[in-house]
């Protein structure tokens, strides 16, 4: 692994459209590099200032230097290193929002000696001119890629350094550690602070734990990022495909009064409160011989596992039957709530009645689902667990890459302690404990490489 410092970056002038494309009122276009100032004074002709300043917007004509020609009147701003995103000369130029004008400013940067952005180039190039950290970079792409307010807010603290702030910290005392185990090795008559493993193994067990909260947190928080399944289970007739489409909120789902009508897995998703949600409306499962409704059968149970969530879906109005016990054993220790549907009818099943799924269950829940009885407290229920599982108030960590490498962190750090306690050499203990350092310098980007960066990069969109 590279330190980011000795990888190249490049100071040729890039420039890209930042805004979205189509029509619009205003278009901003980006320009960063060396050449930025020298290409906008020769394309740019202000109408009051004989020169424009730093980091004021000034009005004036846009034109094509290799025949005069105008092409918009345009605001430009100019961004001098190391004040800018990108830590370079940068230029902002406002625009008219036509592609053909978008079009032809860019043109015609391009013939004056800039040429087009990769994407995300703009944020790599600040990444690795010190104006952020990788954390922050991702952050970045996962804002403008947040759909609900709740997975903006995410992404909004980690651009705000609060990742990198708990990594620091995190890194820091592990570091400390080293340093005072390796003084050991250096003067062992010395005094150091750390005297004793006793307090070596009481400060690196806390780091350990403070990475596990860091990493179960992540792993459940990605349901803001990436969105949560739920699937709805049952045996055939339990009003299944009628709760599907009372959670929607529309008619999503062909809904008779005959079972079996869902004969494979449909699925749509919904905001719920905050939370990308994703319903599974699955085929009923029973005994069959059937193969058309064994296929449908066969790919419900393939969602109790894929679910985060599992919906089991009762007829209260009916006795409990030997399916409705074969489906509590299919989902086992998956996580579920019970569904009493059907509550308008005459009621036949009593809590009673599953003493083992009820205590294994979140909770249980009446329903109607042709009526409309219950739904709140539902997805009341639902949001409960997702937020509960998640621990997303605090979560700091949505990012696959982040997870990895947490995990693996942690597992050096185990080894490091394991070590300790069976009074292995403390120069083998310090291996583990540079590993367990390396792991969390990757995250932040103090320990990097060009094809980790490329595949982070890659992400993003063009202009910015």
């Amino acid at each position: 692994m590279n330190n980011n410092n000795s990888m190249e970056t490049k100071t040729d002038t890039i420039t890209a459209r930042s805004t979205p494309g189509g029509e619009g009122a205003i278009a901003i276009i980006r320009l960063s590099g060396l050449s930025s100032f020298e290409i906008i004074r020769r394309c740019f002709y202000p109408y009051k200032e004989p020169k424009v300043k730093f980091n004021y917007m000034t009005l004036g004509k846009f034109i094509d230097p290799q025949n005069g020609a105008v092409i918009d009147e345009v605001f430009v701003v100019l961004f001098e290193n190391p004040s800018s995103y990108t830590g370079e000369d940068a230029a902002e130029i406002h625009c008219h929002g036509s592609p053909c004008v978008t079009s032809k400013i860019i043109e015609t940067l391009c013939n004056m000696g800039a040429r087009l952005a990769e994407p995300g180039e703009f944020t790599k190039r600040a990444f690795l001119n010190g104006k952020m950290d990788l954390t922050k970079a991702e952050a970045v792409c996962d804002l403008i890629r947040a759909q609900t307010e709740k997975a903006a807010n995410l992404a909004l603290k980690q651009l705000q350094g609060e990742l990198y702030q708990k990594i620091k910290s995190v890194k820091d005392v592990i570091i400390t550690v080293g340093s005072e185990l390796e003084a050991r090795l250096d003067f062992p008559d010395e005094d150091t602070v750390i005297q004793n493993n006793e307090k070596v193994l009481k400060l690196l067990g806390e780091t350990k734990g403070e990475i596990e909260r860091l990493i179960h947190q992540g792993r459940n928080a990605r349901i803001y990022r990436n969105g949560a399944r739920i699937a709805i289970l049952g045996k055939p007739n339990t009003g299944k495909s009628s709760l599907f489409n009372v959670l929607l909120r529309m008619e999503r789902a062909i809904v008779t009064p005959h079972p079996g009508t869902t004969r494979d897995s449909i699925e749509c998703t919904v905001n719920l409160k905050g939370c990308p949600v994703t319903y599974i409306d699955t085929a009923g499962i029973h005994y069959t011989n059937n193969q058309v409704e064994l296929l449908g059968i066969e790919r419900a149970r393939k969602e109790i596992s894929q679910a985060d969530l599992n919906l089991i879906l009762i007829d209260g109005s009916l006795p409990l039957t030997e399916e409705d016990f074969h489906i509590f054993q299919i989902v086992a220790e998956n996580p579920c709530i019970l569904v009493l549907n059907k509550f308008d009818l005459d009621q036949r099943v009593q809590e009673k009645d599953m003493p083992d799924i009820k205590n294994k269950a979140i909770c249980m829940v009446h329903t109607s689902a042709m009526k409309g009885y219950g739904i709140k407290a539902l997805e009341t229920a639902i949001k409960d667990f997702l937020i509960s599982e998640t621990g997303m108030e605090d979560s700091l960590v949505t990012n696959e890459r982040h997870l990895a490498n947490l995990t693996k962190s942690r597992d050096a750090l185990k080894n490091a302690l394991d070590a300790l306690r069976k009074g292995v050499a403390e120069e083998l203990v310090m291996v583990d404990l540079r590993e367990s350092i390396h792991y969390l310098a990757i995250i932040t980007g103090e320990e990097t490489d060009d094809e980790i960066l490329d595949k982070i990069f890659r992400r993003f969109c063009i202009g910015k």
